[in-house]
């Protein structure tokens, strides 16, 4: 096993005593899955807590159609698992049984936490269908208009027709009250390259680079993933840069940087658990098997 360094150095961390059986309580009363799976395995196997005391969590096997292979592959031998609980991933090993209905998973000594995905970053585009949608902003001064247009045109979600008169300033800029009460408004859709906790990055055209390079701080705006969306409630610009885009040659395309803001705890879990959901699983499963060794 790893020294105190390597451990550190591994990205996985290993709990003091007092933490390993307070996390250990906390999965079994919040009932949380474990994946659960043998060293070199392609896939892990999905189970719920459903109770538990001390290092022993009695399990139901989630895919009932596994239940002969694994009766037959992981009872009494060295298992590998994992949990996912408030956007941490927690790793260890242990060993499974059969107790009547279910199985009964019991906890090595060891059990770690990574840090290296406090803040992951996924791939968006073309992996994942994850948009930005914007309010459009008008103000009422004809002489200070500022106006995001929507059109679909090639494949294209958005361009940004109007000439700017004026950039946003504090008192046009989206509240997320304003945004909830106004659901059926305007909105300029953006799609988004990668997207983390603490910020995202997205494609604009030549006709929205104007507007992110003059405008430090966004308002209220959504965060759609396929069949949800989340209200990011405040957020600043970091940077506007080039970027090619290899299917639309010939075209001008840039890359803006966007930092989230007033991400409240409720909110910070709700995007764990979506990005999570969209991780390569295997790859961080396969990191835990390297480094246990």
């Amino acid at each position: 096993m790893s020294d105190s360094n390597d451990d550190k150095n591994s990205g996985f961390t290993p709990l003091r005593s007092r933490e390993r059986e307070s996390k250990i309580r906390a999965f079994i009363q919040a009932k949380e899955s474990i994946r659960i799976w043998r060293k070199g395995d392609k896939e892990a196997l999905g189970f719920a807590i459903e109770s538990g005391e001390g290092d022993l969590l009695n399990v139901e096997l989630l895919n009932l159609a596994k239940k002969s292979f694994v009766e037959g592959s992981f009872l009494n031998t060295k298992l590998l698992f994992t949990i996912d609980m408030k956007g941490l991933k927690f790793f260890g090993t242990g060993k499974l049984n059969r107790k009547s209905d279910l199985f009964q998973f019991t906890v090595d000594e060891k059990l770690f936490k990574s840090e290296r995905r406090k803040d992951f970053r996924i791939l968006a585009f073309p992996v994942h269908d994850i948009k930005v949608e914007i309010p459009v902003v008008r103000n009422n001064d004809a002489d200070n208009v500022v106006e995001f247009t929507s059109a679909k045109k090639k494949g294209e979600h958005t361009h940004l027709f109007s000439q700017f008169l004026s950039l946003v300033d504090n008192k046009s800029t989206t509240t997320q009250e304003n945004l909830e009460s106004n659901q059926d408004g305007e909105f300029v859709t953006l799609r988004a390259l990668d997207v983390s906790i603490s910020g995202l990055s997205l494609r604009i055209s030549e006709y929205e680079k104007a507007f992110f390079e003059e405008t430090k701080k966004l308002g209220a705006f959504y965060l759609c993933f396929e069949q949800t969306k989340y209200i990011i409630p405040a957020s600043e610009i970091v940077y506007v840069m080039d970027y090619v885009d290899h299917d639309r040659k010939g075209l001008n395309f840039y890359k803006v940087g966007i930092r989230f803001q007033d991400v409240s705890e409720l909110l910070y879990q709700d995007l764990s658990r979506e990005l999570n959901k969209r991780l390569q699983q295997v790859m961080v499963d396969k990191e835990f098997e390297d480094f246990i060794k």
